[in-house]
């Protein structure tokens, strides 16, 4: 529980995905089988973390087990830490947000099989540097714990539940609640249009200065 607790703002940060969540309810806003693309699109967005994390997990274990020399690890938080706070401070003079340009590349698969949004959820997943930038280090984290392989794999899977939580929540909320769930998360997706720079820049600030103090403390 400590290693899910120490690890958990590094997963919501990595959550906070505006890009994921306007293409998800782009998709629950289509008229052709949304609930079956949105549900593929959650899943290819799954696809890239698993086959990243759960190999990583248990890998890098064995390399941070038995490696001699320089621990190269807070320097790695460090790195990723520099490198969220220069995009921050970036975001601060774009003058037109990432999920806008997804939003409108969206719109070409208006007639595509849940199939193909499969492939979406992988590329958006892929593509979506902020989160693997926050989920690298996480997964580092985890690997390099002491934890039993079993108790490193529960929490890395209940991190990715976290951090997929913007691909995964529209359409189970959709499935359960309807037509006002779909309402609200329009409305939703309204507001973050309005302010995801604000959202992303404090984000990308706030825990670029996380990691780089944690990794000068050599934790």
């Amino acid at each position: 529980m400590s290693l899910f607790i120490e690890e958990l703002p590094l997963a919501l940060g990595a959550a906070v995905s505006p890009t994921i969540l306007t293409v998800g309810v782009l998709i629950l806003a289509g008229k052709k089988q949304p609930m079956a693309r949105a549900a593929a699109y959650a899943i290819g967005a799954a696809i890239p973390l698993f086959a990243i994390g759960i190999p990583g997990v248990l890998l890098l274990h064995e390399a941070a087990s038995s490696k001699t020399g320089i621990d190269v690890s807070p320097w790695v938080d460090v790195a990723v830490g520099v490198l969220l706070i220069g995009l921050g401070l970036r975001r601060l003079s774009k003058r037109k947000t990432r999920q806008e340009k997804e939003g409108k590349r969206t719109g070409r698969f208006e007639n595509a099989s849940p199939i193909a949004y499969l492939g979406i959820g992988v590329v958006m997943m892929l593509t979506n540097f902020t989160t693997l930038a926050l989920y690298l280090p996480m997964l580092k984290d985890i690997a390099r714990s002491g934890a039993p392989a079993a108790d490193r794999i529960v929490v890395l899977l209940l991190l990715d539940l976290i951090v997929l939580t913007t691909a995964v929540v529209p359409p189970l909320l959709v499935a359960v609640v309807g037509a006002p769930a779909r309402r609200a998360l329009e409305d939703l997706n309204s507001w973050i249009g309005r302010h995801g720079r604000t959202i992303a820049t404090a984000v990308f600030l706030g825990l670029g200065v996380y990691l780089v103090v944690k990794g000068l403390g050599g934790r």
